[in-house]
């Protein structure tokens, strides 16, 4: 945040823009960078807090006939639809909504479709997923499932900590467990079971700072004071209906009448008859307000028709005479509502992809409107950016302390010496990433590990406590990192051929601190592919989709650039995918190795540039199966050194397994060892790892963001053992595909690394296809009409501010 608004400090300018209503702010970010910026920062956010602006919203989930959230601003009677949530479960209900922390929860429930020809259901009727909805960063974020799978459920906030109790198994039984969720570390624990348990549902609310327990058709009600306590059993004989909670007093809707509810003692507010036909509504309390929405008007002697409504009505019960009034109504879905809550943050944004303003005005001419060759134009551009996939990723720590999986935007660790997942702790954005991970990466040393993708942010992460020790800003995608060998620079390039540098602290500090990138070298216009320090230190590597490897001297000063081209490795015929190293002590300096789009792994001298050896992969092995009428080989997408040996692993992709190379370093050839298949599983790796000790080479399969797919990323992790150490006959290797429970954390690392135990394999063969397929639009030069061109220097936003 620099130069805000010119002429005030940033503090005082930050304070100016807390005070603009909130839903102007999509206007307020076409005008720069750096209001774009701090617009969708928590600084902002802190900022309202402090000025008093920040607005309380209403969400609210109603079928028509799929599931969509909406969020109402009460200060503007407005309608807002957020974005579809991701979840695979269709037709979702009976589930939990509560807010908390600024963001939106949605817990567990099932499915309410059913199979017309059979009238079953579809066998989801209790899941234990959660998701949560933050309006700052515009996105739906998967968390850690509830220890148990429900539905009819209580569900409320209790200081903070989300508290769910009993409700429906998906095997339809009635349970009386209990457990709390703690939004910042995402972690649920079990707390004192219901004293009883009840076969009806129940559902949950908090007065006097308690949370209550009411099942439907009972008196009586379960407390819970705290956590330490446990449930106690009340008979209140409260009335049943729709209830709302306003200001701290309990208003309950019965017999047509809205009754002020204290225990025993109740009092008429005011008549509701209107309501008596209406059923599947949702009333709730906001502010000094009780919002009766949407619902559906049943059939009577007279009309058996079924009449879905979008009608808020409002009643005002904090004045001396209680009022009714309409606001606006629902738009884009209307009828049963399924869940709502509220969030005491801010809106979301009118004009981000996704999300749509709701008036319902509908005649008013929008001053943003395009011309209709500019909006096929633009629907072309997104549909490309769907195809756009991003695989899986995989890497090792060093001495296999750690493993990371990237998936879309979802980074997962897992801590194999402790046999725990890591919970990732980002105190400078809130959350790791919000676009797909292009690049993971650790430290030679394993104390730093680096992501980057495509929301043009660079993380750095202390080993130690996972926490993000540095976040730098990208001008554009970042497509790959690298750490220098003394863990004092991150490297990172971006998809217009720009690598940048960014120097750590060198006390090993774990402050979170945004540090800005300086150029360190240029590939003119070129995407790069891979980044790599040589075993020494002295060069850094990079890799083109022009064909070309870059060997460049890595300066004593690398925040002055680097000007100073050791060679250029050239001889591959298409994109250069992947780089690695292979060294032994006896070859201290080693070769780097490359694959590419060309369907072969080349050796070279980085010194001379030369090119020592090439192994067709495609030809020589013999088990690939290629398309003849395709322009490109099968790409090899990964390589990965052996450890204590002179093997190289390389992932192909059409190949089911990996491809294992010895490299002989005194002749300086590449040669096919053998094969290893995964027999039985459709898994294509694209990604691989492995550690310097433990003689374990890791393998994910996957990606994010598949086109048409119930499921919008998914993950698979495989592990080869059996490399026997400086083996000087490469056929020697027994190299063999461990069973699931044999891979080091056995399920509980498969839980974190691939989100579940098993994935259907026709799934896996999709996302294989999507990856080729992304790969190709990724590394092809795209050629563009005139018409097309002249439209993306148009709607371009990321053209550089004149200083």
């Amino acid at each position: 945040m620099s130069g805000l608004i010119e002429g005030l400090p940033d503090a005082v300018a930050l304070r100016c823009l807390a005070r603009v209503p909130f839903y102007l702010y999509p206007k307020l970010e076409l005008v720069s960078r750096s209001w774009k910026a701090v617009i969708r920062s928590t600084e902002l956010f802190k900022a309202r807090q402090e000025v008093g602006s920040a607005e309380e919203l209403l969400c609210v989930c109603a079928f028509d006939p799929e599931n969509l959230w909406q969020m109402y601003d009460p200060l503007r009677d407005l309608w807002i639809t957020l974005p579809v949530l991701p979840s695979k479960i269709r037709h979702l209900c009976h589930f939990g909504a509560v807010s908390t922390g600024g963001k939106l929860f949605v817990l567990g429930g099932g499915s309410d479709a059913v199979d017309p020809s059979t009238g079953d259901q579809d066998g989801s009727f209790a899941t234990n997923e959660v998701w949560s909805y933050d309006p700052i960063m515009r996105r739906w974020d998967q968390r850690a499932s509830m220890i148990l799978p429900r539905a009819m459920f209580a569900c409320c906030v209790l200081k903070g900590k989300i508290i769910v109790a009993g409700g429906f198994t998906s095997c339809r039984k009635s349970i009386s467990q209990a457990e709390m969720y703690d939004p910042e570390k995402d972690v649920w624990i079990s707390i004192p079971d219901l004293h009883r348990t009840h076969n009806s549902a129940c559902s949950g609310l908090v007065i006097g700072g308690k949370v209550h327990v009411l099942h439907k058709g009972l008196s009586t009600v379960q407390v819970l004071d705290h956590v330490g306590s446990g449930w106690t059993v009340e008979d209140y004989s409260w009335l049943q209906g729709p209830m709302a909670v306003v200001q701290g007093d309990l208003y309950v809707l019965s017999h047509g009448l809205i009754f002020k509810q204290e225990k025993e003692v109740r009092k008429v507010v005011v008549s509701a008859s209107e309501f008596r036909r209406r059923i599947g509504f949702a009333m709730t309390g906001l502010r000094d307000e009780i919002y009766v929405i949407g619902g559906v008007i049943g059939p009577d002697r007279f009309n058996w028709d079924i009449k879905p409504m979008s009608d808020v009505d409002v009643l005002t019960v904090g004045g001396d005479r209680p009022t009714w009034r309409q606001a606006a109504p629902m738009t884009k879905c209307r009828g049963t509502i399924f869940g709502f809550s509220k969030v005491g943050r801010e809106v979301v944004s009118m004009e981000d992809p996704g999300i749509e303003e709701c008036e319902h005005d509908n005649n008013e001419t929008n001053i943003n409107d395009k011309p209709e060759e500019d909006t096929q134009f633009e629907e072309s551009e997104q549909n490309n950016k769907d195809v756009e996939v991003a695989p899986a990723l995989i890497s090792v720590h060093p001495t296999q302390n750690s493993v990371a999986v990237a998936v879309g935007s979802d980074l997962r660790v897992f801590n194999l010496l402790e046999d725990c997942a890591v919970n990732l702790v980002d105190g400078s954005a809130g959350a790791s990433h919000n676009d797909s991970i292009r690049a993971i990466r650790y430290g030679a040393n394993g104390n730093l590990f680096v992501s980057a993708g495509d929301d043009k942010l660079v993380k750095v992460w202390s080993t130690e406590s996972w926490r993000c020790i540095s976040t730098a800003c990208s001008e554009k995608r970042v497509s790959a990192v690298a750490i220098s060998n003394d863990g004092l620079h991150v490297c990172f390039a971006d998809k217009f051929g720009v690598v940048w540098v960014v120097d750590l602290p060198v006390d090993g500090s774990e402050a979170p601190l945004n540090k800005k990138a300086v150029p360190l070298l240029a590939h003119y216009c070129s995407i790069i592919t891979s980044l790599e320090f040589s075993p020494d230190g002295r060069f850094i590597i990079s890799a083109d989709r022009d064909f070309k490897i870059r060997v460049t001297v890595f300066p004593k000063k690398p925040l002055d650039g680097a000007h100073e081209i050791q060679s250029f490795c050239l001889g591959h015929t298409e994109f250069v995918s992947c780089l690695a190293f292979i060294c032994t002590p006896e070859c201290s300096q080693g070769f780097l190795l490359s694959g590419g789009g060309d369907s072969t792994v080349r050796m070279w001298d980085i010194i001379s540039g030369s090119l020592l050896d090439t192994c067709d992969v495609g030809a020589k092995a013999g088990h690939l199966k290629t398309d003849a009428s395709e322009a490109n080989y099968s790409t090899i997408t990964d390589i990965c050194k052996i450890p204590d040996c002179t093997l190289i692993a390389v992932a192909v992709q059409s190949l089911q397994g990996i491809m294992l190379l010895s490299c002989d370093l005194q002749s300086q050839t590449l040669s096919v060892a053998k094969l290893v298949s995964i027999v039985g599983e459709s898994f294509i790796p694209t990604s691989l790892g492995s550690s310097i000790s433990g003689g374990l080479l890791w393998m994910v399969t996957g990606a994010s963001k598949l086109h048409g797919s119930d499921v919008s990323s998914l993950s698979g992790v495989k592990v080869i053992s059996g490399f026997k150490k400086s083996s000087p006959d490469p056929l020697d290797q027994e190299a063999v595909v461990l069973e699931d429970n044999e891979i080091p954390g056995g399920t509980k690392l498969l839980e974190k690394l691939q989100g579940s135990i098993s994935i259907d394999e026709k799934v896996f063969l999709a996302a294989a296809e999507a990856v080729k397929t992304a790969m190709c639009n990724l590394l092809i030069k795209k050629q563009y009409s005139v018409e097309k061109r002249e439209f993306r220097k148009r709607t371009r936003n990321d053209k550089k501010v004149k200083q």
